[in-house]
């Protein structure tokens, strides 16, 4: 059953994009990376049915068959719109036929192999710890449980009193679960929050590979997904069934479709997918705090880039407020939690003069910068480190941006450098032990950030099919 629910979900995002991105032939290649994007931005319907589970516990109404007849509604008109659109043919431009490298074959048969290593591994540690690690019993699967009980028992996942630390976290995961949970009789199973996490860590890799491809072409895809997967301290993180992995898929979703939009040709395409990247960034801010920080910055940066028509510097983008519309949804559901139910966040327990004299001690600064760098050096195993291969990457294709991407690039790394200097102003003035609120934490901040910095190194670095010459084969 629980897997019946996850398929439908997905189904829903996926529809619900396919109808958003119905973009004609030829505007975005490879083809199979334009359906691969699409089933990967389905994890947008995660975020979609947790919001209607909490608008229907507030109403009273999140019974099993109201449940059951929204999300039946949902599919069902998704499903009708995009046939609607799909019946008139109109013709396109000419889809693009890509050379197909001789190196394309290993490049993708390593992959395939190393997600089958790491599929191998997620499943092992799934049975050797099946409700996660201790923080995510409480803070996520815990409040799961008491949102899928019956009655007024909802209310009581927002008690300070409850085991959670963080009674204030938003409610994406733990409402998703408890929609799963409440949709099977409110069986208390560990397979929900396992097949969730599988599911986003399967869509963050899947929206990399596809979105690389599509900017940079198959040969950069191929790469980005490799390093990802040598990446082994961001996929430490699924199985933990913390809320980091999927926060990095609405981050790298979010710009993405910020690239996007500013990429394509074509007002009305570029108003559905700045509408698109803001709904992504609302679903941030309803999976964690930091979503809520990352929201801001984004539409901050977007709205900076996008304030000047610089003529010869790529495509004008779609105004700002599009990004909000697109938004209101999510940030409505994050308003009343926070302002009606949600207690105080525990950082916002102390003074000001309390944070400025935590500003002024240097000793933090230096502790602060040793575990940055030191946490960098942990992102893979020493032989195959994340970083070292950027850097041997970069000496071997260099670095070459388009003229027509330079405003979306510039966005991306705005908002990436931006959130990166707001982690670090947190632990400068955190109210709790800095030592331990870096050592429990910094890798969880560096696992939300990787994927979409994965994103903007292979934008910034030239396509292999460039550099490396090779016969063809069409």
């Amino acid at each position: 059953m629980v897997i019946l629910l996850l398929a439908t979900t997905v189904a829903i995002g996926y529809l619900l994009t396919a109808l958003a991105l119905a973009i004609p032939t030829g505007e975005l290649t490879p083809r199979w990376a334009l359906c691969l994007l699409k089933f990967a931005l389905g994890g947008g319907g995660v975020a979609l049915v947790s919001l209607l589970f909490f608008v229907l516990l507030l109403l009273h109404m999140a019974s099993l068959v109201v449940m059951l007849l929204v999300e039946a509604a949902l599919l069902l008109t998704s499903a009708a719109l995009v046939f609607a659109r799909r019946r008139p043919k109109t013709p396109g431009k000419p889809c693009r036929r890509t050379a197909v490298f001789w190196w394309y074959w290993p490049l993708g048969g390593a992959l395939v192999f190393a997600v089958l290593l790491v599929s191998a591994a997620m499943v092992h540690t799934a049975q050797t710890n099946p409700y996660g690690f201790w923080d995510a019993f409480l803070e996520w699967n815990l409040r799961a449980k008491y949102l899928a009980g019956p009655d007024e028992t909802w209310i009581r996942a927002f008690s300070p009193q409850l085991a959670s630390v963080h009674p204030d976290y938003p409610l994406l995961l733990s409402g998703f679960i408890a929609h799963l949970r409440k949709f099977s009789g409110g069986e208390i199973s560990p397979l929900a929050p396992i097949l969730t996490a599988v599911m986003f860590a399967a869509s963050v890799l899947a929206l990399l590979v596809s979105a690389v491809a599509i900017a940079r072409g198959t040969g950069s895809a191929l790469l980005a997904g490799l390093i990802l997967m040598t990446s082994s301290s961001f996929l430490m993180q699924p199985m933990a069934q913390y809320a980091d992995v999927p926060l990095s898929f609405y981050y790298l979703a979010t710009l993405v479709l910020v690239f996007l939009s500013a990429t394509l040709e074509g007002i009305f395409h570029k108003v559905v997918l700045v509408a698109m990247a803001g709904a992504f960034a609302s679903f941030a801010a309803w999976t964690k705090n930091e979503g809520l920080i990352f929201f801001f910055l984004s539409i901050g940066c977007y709205w900076l880039v996008s304030l000047r028509r610089c003529s010869g510097v790529g495509p004008s983008m779609a105004p700002w407020w599009y990004f909000l519309i697109g938004a209101m949804p999510g940030l409505l559901a994050v308003g009343y939690f926070k302002v009606f139910l949600a207690p105080l966040n525990d950082l916002a327990g102390q003074t000001p003069v309390q944070a400025l004299h935590k500003m002024v001690e240097a000793d933090r600064y230096v502790r602060i910068g040793k575990s940055l760098v030191s946490e960098a050096l942990r992102l893979g195993d020493w032989r195959a480190n994340p970083l070292l291969l950027l850097a041997i990457l970069a000496i071997a294709l260099r670095f070459r941006i388009d003229r027509s991407q330079i405003r979306p690039i510039l966005a991306i790394g705005l908002t990436l450098a931006s959130l990166f200097a707001a982690y670090c102003g947190v632990y400068i003035v955190t109210p709790l032990d800095l030592r331990w609120h870096l050592n429990t934490s910094l890798d969880r901040l560096y696992a939300q950030m990787w994927p979409t910095f994965l994103f903007l190194m292979f934008l910034a670095l030239d396509a292999p099919e460039v550099n490396f010459s090779a016969s063809p084969k069409v």
